[in-house]
């Protein structure tokens, strides 16, 4: 996989994400329909296809790829799995001269899936059409099941400078409509609404499930203000967590706090209006990196703090540097409770799900025990992942190790307690008790878990003597998954 390209595998079946299976080319042209405009805010590119049975595109620079359901995937050790990807998996490369970045990924309810990220090009092809502009620009993209290209648009700044811009998160509601969060500078527009950030702040744009723009916001005032995550809730309102550097407002409320780096959290209705927005923090710094909505209202939320958190009436400390800490808030914005783990070193956690129950994944740099699970890592980071009740009690915990660093990168769980993890790794990796060595630089794992077995009732396992690397996994209707 080249290192500049952004990269869509997806399957039905859940056995068949990762995969390592023979990879041909099947490439056919698609008639597609673009358009550009430019306001006063920035330049918008767009382009749907006119046709949506063509599952691929061809032409440089981006070649398309459909994974051939006839091949084996290879056991690459004793724990890794064996067997035929479905024959309706589909894998797509995207690439530009310049760097890509998949930083959004999910499933609308009838199985399309939109993907979002940032690049810095000229010109990015995502199947229905170059995207053509300057500066840092923020792409949209939507395939259907099949892997058909169905729509895709760019955001460019008005000036057409690089910018500090990105895409921090994707979400998809209830009606297929997607929204997106991320980092704020300069002037673009988002969701049809000219937005000209102070400094850098975060902006939440939606567009509805063809893909045409219905609103869009930034919140920020002096100094930084960023989101790193998104959630919907059942009701289609917005859970948006993540980090600022001083006071600002959302809407009439005011967000105001002591701390060098405050968290918050903010929930906005289907319509962009705000409901609530919280700040936590009176010393050090603490960010929110994941956030995730609950069945019942509620949200968990995932991230790091430096110094005594006071959280409701918890207070926690943390043992080193940077702890990890995973908590739950109410609908109403309160907090619930808050569970901590770290080491002497610098610790987070940045993955988390919620269901009936809270699943994260983190990562710890020193000697660090998390329930009944013992850390020591040979290398800078190993990986943990545990479950938590819906009142805060650990369930389960368990560790990926290595003499090389591993990098949690995507988390999803489905009701009953099955869970699946992509990753990057190198060198010998060990998944509980089984082991598996690269077979070059880095390669891209996704494990499944069971129940609190330490060790996955699957592992599948993409790799060669180059460089791979883990991005964002999705989990959408009938078990389908998805990773970028």
């Amino acid at each position: 996989m080249h290192p500049r390209a952004a990269a869509l595998l997806a399957s039905s079946l859940l056995s068949a994400c990762g995969a390592a299976p023979d990879v041909g080319s099947d490439s056919t042209d698609a008639t597609a329909s673009t358009s550009a405009s430019t306001t006063g805010a920035s330049t918008t590119a767009s382009s749907t296809a006119a046709s949506t049975d063509v599952a691929t595109t061809g032409g440089p620079p981006t070649s398309s790829t459909t994974l051939d359901a006839s091949s084996t995937s290879t056991a690459a050790s004793s724990g890794a799995s064996t067997g035929e990807p479905a024959a309706d998996a589909w894998i797509q490369r995207f690439g530009a001269p310049e760097d890509q970045h998949p930083t959004g990924l999910g499933f609308a309810p009838q199985g399309d899936l939109w993907v979002a990220g940032d690049f810095f090009a000229q010109s990015l092809e995502l199947g229905t059409g170059p995207l053509m502009g300057d500066g840092t620009g923020l792409y949209l993209g939507k395939y259907a099941p099949d892997g058909a290209a169905l729509h895709s648009q760019a955001l460019f700044p008005a000036d057409g400078a690089p910018t500090l811009s990105n895409v921090a998160g994707l979400a998809v509601d209830g009606a297929g409509a997607v929204v997106l969060t991320g980092w704020l500078e300069g002037s673009y527009t988002v969701g049809g609404a000219p937005l000209v950030a102070d400094e850098v702040d975060f902006y939440v744009g939606k567009w509805d499930a063809a893909g045409a723009p219905l609103w869009g916001q930034k919140f920020g005032a002096a100094d930084w203000q960023v989101s790193y995550s998104l959630a919907i809730a059942g009701d289609d309102s917005i859970w948006i967590g993540g980090a600022t550097l001083a006071p600002f407002e959302v809407g009439d409320i005011a967000l105001t706090g002591t701390a060098s780096t405050g968290m918050f959290a903010v929930r906005l209705a289907a319509d962009g209006a705000p409901i609530l927005a919280r700040w936590w923090g009176d010393v050090g710094d603490q960010e929110v990196r994941g956030i995730a909505a609950c069945a019942d209202g509620s949200a968990a939320i995932a991230g790091f703090f430096t110094a005594p958190l006071q959280f409701g009436a918890e207070l926690v400390e943390p043992a080193g540097d940077k702890d990890m800490f995973v908590a739950r808030i109410t609908a109403t914005g309160d907090p619930a409770w808050i569970r901590a783990y770290g080491s002497a070193s610098v610790d987070y956690a940045a993955l988390v799900h919620c269901d009936d129950a809270v699943t994260f994944a983190g990562l710890v740099a020193g000697s660090a025990q998390v329930g009944d699970l013992e850390l020591d890592p040979a290398g800078d980071t190993d990986v943990v992942v545990g479950r938590l009740d819906a009142d805060g009690a650990l369930a389960w915990a368990t560790g990926v190790t290595g003499p090389a660093d591993q990098r949690p990168t995507g988390l999803v769980a489905r009701p009953g307690g099955e869970t699946l993890l992509a990753l990057t790794s190198a060198g010998a990796t060990k998944f509980g008790a089984q082991e598996h060595t690269s077979a070059g630089d880095t390669d891209l794992f996704v494990a499944r878990y069971t129940g609190a077995d330490p060790d996955p009732a699957e592992l599948r396992v993409l790799g060669d003597r180059g460089a791979q690397g883990a991005g964002l996994l999705a989990l959408g209707p009938a078990g389908a998954a998805a990773l970028a």
